[in-house]
């Protein structure tokens, strides 16, 4: 087996043979950037940086002892930004070797749009046969008190500096 440098860091290989399997554990956070404080740092102590991810799965992807990887979507603790580049990420590496996701549930603590989106990008996606599904879509909302003011009686009265300033409208 070759070494792999770097790949051997970020994730787990599981051997097939003379050949392994990778394994992307994201249940833990991916860094975008150094951790700010120590306290930071030893939270974070296992996860990978999207640098290093990005220079793994390009490494991978040429290595002929890889047959493919395998992700656990689990929890995934990845901010939207985060998620769209693994995913584009995921999706490079599906180019050349297979891709699969495995999780426990989609959304059990909450919305799973997110980690769902990034599970698209795999060939396959292994979910629990028990396993809860919230997908949700992203929501805007906006209270408006026009009516509640004009109950009471009372008429505000705003002055705007630009028209894409939209403190007034709530009012």
């Amino acid at each position: 087996m070759q070494p792999f440098g770097t790949l051997s860091s970020l994730f787990r290989k599981s051997p097939v043979g003379d050949r392994v399997i990778l394994e992307l554990d994201l249940d833990f956070s991916v860094l975008s950037a150094a951790p700010a404080n120590p306290l930071e740092a030893l939270k974070l102590v296992n996860a990978p940086t999207m640098k290093a991810l990005r220079e793994g799965l390009r490494q991978a992807a040429s290595d002929e002892s890889v047959l493919g990887l395998l992700v656990h979507i689990g929890t995934c603790q990845l901010t939207a930004a985060q998620c769209c580049e693994l995913a584009d990420m995921l999706a490079g590496f599906g180019e050349h070797k297979p891709v699969w996701a495995h999780t426990e549930s989609f959304g059990e603590f909450g919305t799973a749009l997110l980690p769902y989106v990034l599970a698209a990008h795999t060939d396959q996606i292994w979910v629990q046969p028990t396993a809860m599904g919230c997908i949700e879509g992203i929501e805007l909302s906006m209270t408006l008190f026009k009516g509640l003011l004009k109950k009471v009686g009372v008429e505000p009265q705003f002055g705007q500096r630009h028209e894409y300033k939209t403190a007034a409208n709530t009012y």
